[in-house]
């Protein structure tokens, strides 16, 4: 068998044929759509980082990437997001995986902090030194009531209120943790994922809170976004009547919502950008690089860490607590893939 590794910038034509290979592989079935629930991945703008087996004009395998910029006290740092990953069931089992997810950790390792997925398949990804990371908490509302928000499509909300709803990401979310930037182009295109609802409340005209809920197969009834003007925990507590809530961090919420933790995303350092020492200095301690290790020094010690250990103490649940403060990574399921 002869196989090309190539992007779908190279073959912009067979873009349907791999979608469909996509929800096929993962079960993805109707009425949601693959390249609606995740426009930013798989629009044409993005072909250039979506990678393909061939073999004789017939796709076998993909596996797609998106760059974003993430911040943290208002310096940005390049994470590429993974998805879309699949292999043709008759080819399975031929290293077809391995040589697509090899191609795209070389391709963006200069210049990439994370690398970042969603996937069940753990122990797959463990060999690749992707790890669980990322605290979630989960709230869910037991009660009923009766709320008045208005609801709507992202693509349907008028400019004046589009423009209100980036100012409280912005101000709420962006500010706060480490999460995806973005610009006019990125609101654009998350416009385009008409599989998820946004809800919002209006005071002189002006969006004051707002939440999206639902998206394709996987985030039905889970309101994976959202940012108040003020009171978070009451308006938490309301909003969870629609569904579960996620959320980066715990609230004291009154006593009829029930609150799970659970930790989100696959994520893997990468150990050749020189970005991260960057990050881990304004984090408060000092990094060095090593085969296989890393080694953190603060006023408080020095720890020579594995790729896990490292993950667990950036996102705050690691043995040593080597950070006061750690990162609270927030990521939408708007953004994620």
């Amino acid at each position: 068998m002869s196989i090309q590794i190539t992007t779908l910038s190279q073959y912009p034509g067979l873009a349907e044929q791999t979608n469909q290979l996509i929800e096929e592989s993962l079960n993805y079935h109707a009425p949601h759509k693959f390249s609606t629930d995740f426009y930013p991945l798989t629009c044409p703008e993005n072909f250039a980082h979506r990678y393909i087996i061939l073999n004789d004009g017939q796709v076998l395998a993909h596996i797609g990437a998106k760059i974003k910029k993430f911040n943290f006290l208002r310096k940005s740092f390049e994470c590429v997001l993974l998805g879309g990953i699949c292999v043709k069931k008759e080819f399975r089992g031929q290293g077809l995986f391995h040589e697509l997810m090899s191609k795209a950790l070389e391709e963006y390792k200069d210049e990439t902090s994370f690398f970042m997925l969603w996937s069940d398949k753990h122990a797959i990804y463990q060999k690749y030194d992707f790890y669980l990371s990322g605290k979630q908490f989960v709230f869910e509302n037991i009660t009923n009531k009766a709320c008045e928000w208005e609801q709507v499509k992202l693509k349907h909300l008028s400019s004046k209120h589009l423009e209100d709803i980036k100012s409280l990401y912005q101000n709420k979310i962006a500010s706060r943790y480490f999460c995806a930037s973005r610009t006019n182009a990125d609101w654009d295109e998350l416009a385009q994922i008409t599989s998820s609802d946004l809800y919002f409340k209006l005071e002189d005209d002006k969006v004051i809170d707002y939440f999206f809920i639902n998206k394709g197969m996987d985030l039905s009834g889970i309101v994976h976004e959202w940012a108040f003007t003020k009171d978070e925990e009451s308006k938490l507590a309301e909003v969870s009547q629609y569904g579960q809530v996620w959320s980066p961090r715990n609230f004291n919420l009154k006593e009829n919502v029930k609150i799970d933790l659970q930790l989100s995303t696959l994520i893997k350092v990468n150990p050749f950008c020189q970005d991260l020492v960057e990050l881990i200095k304004l984090m408060g301690a000092n990094l060095e690089i090593q085969t296989y290790h890393y080694q953190l020094k603060n006023n408080f010690g020095s720890y020579s860490l594995n790729h896990q250990e490292f993950l667990e103490e950036i996102f705050g649940f690691g043995k040593y607590q080597i950070f006061p403060k750690p990162l609270e990574i927030f990521i939408s399921g708007l953004d994620s893939i």
